[in-house]
């Protein structure tokens, strides 16, 4: 069963209101599965380089709020199993107030 991504009401605003500004996204994955491998070498061809995080099972990416709705509806749009776990701005990551 594939899992679909997407925004909770208050962040898809949060992301609308600010299409300069740059998201984390957190992304879930699989070790040893294929299509997610693929996928993930199709998104760094995409939106540049992330981060795997292997012993969270995670892949890092960092989108500019105007390509966040892209990021995801290609998620969405494969056979991987790869999903959005979560998400948050650089402010917060940098722990400042929005």
């Amino acid at each position: 069963m594939e899992n679909k991504s997407s925004l909770d009401t208050e962040y898809s605003k949060i992301v609308a209101d600010n299409p300069d500004k740059k998201f984390i996204l957190y992304l879930r994955r699989h070790p040893g599965n294929e299509k997610e491998e693929k996928l993930k070498a199709d998104l760094v061809t995409l939106y540049g380089e992330c981060k795997d995080v292997p012993d969270e099972r995670l892949t890092i990416f960092i989108v500019s709020g105007n390509k966040v709705r892209e990021f995801i509806d290609i998620l969405n749009n494969t056979e991987s199993s790869m999903y959005l776990s979560f998400i948050q701005c650089d402010d917060e990551l940098k722990g400042e107030s929005k």
